[in-house]
């Protein structure tokens, strides 16, 4: 008769390994199922030591006042640090009023999209004496007399993010700019002036990160010229037309250790671009606007940065020389008449050898990239590990000629068109060591080609798929999960 050995069981392993195991659960499964197991992991589920970081998210389901109750009832939170609460309608004041009272040592307290906690609640938060990072993001009902309550008692804060909060106004900047040890600031979807930032610029002369975001009741190229920080490192704004390009620039001259500029959906020349040594990563993406003058710009030097987003428009010469960039990734204009395969292979666009990551999204009005494109990336990219490309068109599966590329370990495959078993086999074989695949919107995808790829692919053990044409049935999706069970399927509803 077969015996088990108790020590090469389950049960065998040490509480240390098991409360290890734990915190990489959610808080939610932690209560509601880890410790309803068995009585030795209830007991472990009330370690101390596990409560340290709470974490609460939109994406578990909705959770009653009751189940928070229980929360702070039936745990230690004494020794809780980091605290994160997201689209909870039942946390109101009283919850967070619990919450402050038992754990009173949190460093780190995110409240994003909780409706229900007026002034109020938001008031106890002075208590809070440890705090250090606060993101307050999309709470509808806090106003200005929350943030002056809170600025003037919690003097410590280093990182605050509060955005989408349509009650702040000038009052909410002027208490923040009080904040003496601030170095992370991210506002967004608010009203503020001028003379506001130019005083917030001067008072937080420790500020490092600073994100901006607005619609069009603000504007931002004014605000550009009233920004007076010197010791930024990155800054991230959006919307800024051409008018903002010089102010912009003397922000980056001022300051001489900025590294990251994100400009979302900007229409810039690019002039500050060539004013600033240390600039490593540039992140422009949805810049429709860019005209000719930003190009003129960017080819006048190498560039030395390490990662880039840009949009490329019918401007653009592809002669920009990205040799040094590590992470790159580029879409095009929609307006755009490129013969986009023709420009990346004439420029050799395609022969970086320093690539880690790339990123090319062509498909807008039809465009494709041809499998030529799709060759020369994996012959090539010999360092790549992420590879994200859309919209290739593979006109003939015979004379597809894929060479092996072992580096690549994460592959994003959206809106391929004349996909067949060979072809399929064809990319399985010349990336073996895949290890999270990305399948959305493929033309022909069937089950037969997953389990093919899967086969060749061992190592791979996340996979996204999006079937447009409906030849994946549930059936035969059970029976490749069970064939496959070290694969993680999901499923994207888009």
């Amino acid at each position: 008769m077969y015996t088990v050995d108790p020590s090469r069981t389950l049960s065998a392993l040490p509480d240390e390994i098991w409360l290890t195991i734990f915190t990489y659960f959610s808080t939610t499964f932690l209560c509601r199922s880890i410790r309803k197991v068995c009585r030795r992991w209830y007991l472990l589920t009330h370690e101390k030591t596990l409560w340290k970081k709470v974490s609460i998210t939109e994406t578990d389901c909705e959770n009653s006042m009751r189940s928070f109750l229980n929360l702070f009832s039936f745990n230690d939170l004494s020794g809780a640090e980091c605290v994160s609460v997201v689209g909870q309608s039942s946390f109101t004041d009283y919850i967070l009023y619990k919450l402050v009272n038992d754990a009173s040592n949190i460093h780190s307290l995110s409240l994003i999209h909780c409706e229900n906690i007026s002034d109020k609640g938001f008031r106890c938060l002075s208590k809070l004496t440890q705090l250090k990072n606060l993101n307050i993001s999309m709470c509808p009902q806090i106003t200005d007399e929350s943030i002056a309550h809170i600025c003037d008692h919690l003097l410590g804060i280093q990182r605050l993010c509060v955005y989408d909060c349509r009650n702040l106004s000038d009052d909410s900047l002027f208490a923040i700019s009080n904040l003496p040890n601030l170095s992370h600031l991210e506002i967004e979807d608010m009203y503020i002036s001028n003379s506001t930032l130019f005083y917030m610029s001067r008072n937080l002369a420790n500020l490092t990160h600073l994100r901006m975001g607005c619609y069009s009741y603000m504007n931002l190229d004014g605000a550009i010229a009233s920004l007076n920080f010197t010791n930024l490192s990155s800054l991230d704004v959006a919307y800024l037309n051409e008018n903002a390009d010089e102010d912009l620039a003397i922000l980056v001259k001022r300051n001489k250790n900025l590294k990251t500029i994100k400009l979302h959906e900007s229409a810039i020349l690019g002039t500050f671009i060539y004013k600033q040594k240390n600039l490593k990563k540039l992140i422009m993406p949805f810049s429709n606007g860019f005209n000719k003058a930003f190009y003129d710009f960017f080819c006048k030097r190498d560039v030395e940065l390490d990662e880039l987003d840009i949009t490329i428009n019918q401007h653009c010469n592809f002669s920009i020389n990205f040799s040094s960039i590590k992470r790159l990734s580029i879409s095009f204009d929609t307006a755009s008449p490129l013969n986009i395969s023709k420009n990346l292979l004439a420029y050799k666009l395609l022969y970086l050898e320093n690539l880690v990551e790339l990123c090319l999204d062509p498909y807008c009005r039809g465009e494709t990239i041809n499998q030529r494109c799709f060759e020369k990336v994996l012959a090539t990219c010999k360092n790549l590990e992420k590879l994200g490309i859309s919209g290739v068109k593979f006109s003939s599966s015979k004379n597809l000629k894929l060479v092996k590329n072992k580096s690549i370990r994460t592959f994003s495959a959206r809106s391929f068109k004349g996909v067949d078993e060979l072809v399929m086999l064809k990319i399985s074989t010349a990336l073996p060591n895949l290890c999270s695949v990305d399948f959305l919107s493929i033309d022909n995808i069937n089950i037969r080609m997953l389990h093919m790829f899967c086969k060749d692919c061992k190592y791979v053990r996340d996979l996204y798929l999006f079937d447009r044409d409906g030849r994946l049935t549930e059936i035969s999706m059970k029976k490749f999960i069970l064939e496959h069970s070290d694969v993680i399927v999901q499923f994207c509803n888009y």
